[in-house]
């Protein structure tokens, strides 16, 4: 699919043409053929959730959810859903569809679906970090983590950010020699798989400036922030994201 390609690659602008080109395609044929109509508004969510529109996300992943889809689907766009309400600071609520999301996957699909649950448990980890549940945190992480190791894809393009993820949560945790190794984990991969100019490089960069300026170090921060102007005057300026929200969820492993 063009639009995810182009996602993958950074090119947003280009990415949302296609996809919304592919949505109103699926929509238009009689009858509406619901997995690939489900792919595109998944692509398509995904796309606004890496570029920090929460509340567009939202939207869509509303209107989604309203249409006749299998339990992967539930449990993708619940996924989704509890990302853009963690964006917004709706924990309550994002807590609630995450949790929605995991409770299918583990009693419908957990073993057709692993990349998903482990795309769950990372956005679980991130919401408990951010509302300072630290060892619950790391401890959906190390879930997550376990899962990419018992699937065996370990240049997956996601994994960059639960390394990064995991090293914020452990320098929270205070075991800054583990956090340090963590972010090199995560850069060295981005770099590798993703190419130096990738917006996931950018956003562990930029994880890591704001670890070393709590830190003290505020010079190699710095120059860790002057990359990250760099990539993004390359990427239309997009935010970036935390969280894993790949449209490779809802494909079948």
């Amino acid at each position: 699919m063009l639009g995810k390609l182009c996602r993958d690659l950074g090119r947003y602008s280009e990415a949302e043409k296609f996809l919304r080109r592919s949505i109103a395609t699926w929509e238009n044929l009689p009858p509406v053929p619901e997995w690939g109509l489900s792919q595109s508004l998944f692509s398509l969510g995904t796309l606004y959730l890496e570029k920090s529109q929460y509340r567009k996300a939202e939207q869509l992943l509303h209107r989604s959810m309203a249409k006749r889809i299998d339990p992967a689907a539930q449990a993708g766009f619940r996924n989704l859903l509890g990302v853009s309400y963690t964006g917004q600071r709706h924990y309550a609520k994002a807590e609630h569809a995450l949790r929605q999301a995991l409770a299918i996957w583990e009693q419908q699909i957990k073993p057709s679906y692993p990349s998903l649950g482990y795309s769950i448990f990372n956005n679980l980890g991130v919401l408990c970090g951010e509302t300072a549940r630290l060892r619950e945190s790391l401890r959906h992480f190390e879930r997550a983590l376990g899962l990419t190791e018992s699937l065996g894809f370990p240049n997956h393009p996601e994994l960059p950010r639960l390394y990064s993820n995991l090293g914020q949560a452990y320098f929270n945790a205070g075991l800054m020699a583990e956090s340090k190794q963590w972010f090199e984990c995560a850069l060295a991969m981005a770099e590798n798989v993703l190419g130096r100019d990738h917006p996931t490089v950018a956003d562990v960069l930029g994880q890591r400036a704001e670890m070393l300026r709590k830190g003290g170090g505020k010079r190699e921060a710095r120059e860790m922030e002057k990359r990250v102007r760099a990539i993004m005057g390359k990427h239309e300026n997009d935010s970036l994201s935390r969280h894993t929200v790949d449209a490779t969820d809802l494909v079948r492993r």
